[in-house]
């Protein structure tokens, strides 16, 4: 049964707070394995989203949702 994609969001978290980040293009479906339409039948899908990290960016440690 094709299930619908929904939108990407990106969050941040450093040091404990949740920072959204604005993504170009928020279609799932041009960065998801196997691609669209998304099926009820396939147990697992992949999102892959590369980003861009400035230099002149701080160094520090966080984690992303």
């Amino acid at each position: 049964e094709p299930v619908t994609p929904g939108k990407a969001l990106t969050t941040v978290v450093v040091n404990g707070t949740r920072i959204p980040i604005p993504l170009r293009n928020k279609d799932v479906c041009a960065a998801m394995t196997p691609s669209c339409p998304l099926n009820t039948s396939v147990p697992y899908y992949t999102y892959s989203l590369k980003m861009p990290v400035k230099r002149k960016y701080p160094a520090v440690s966080l984690s992303s949702e």
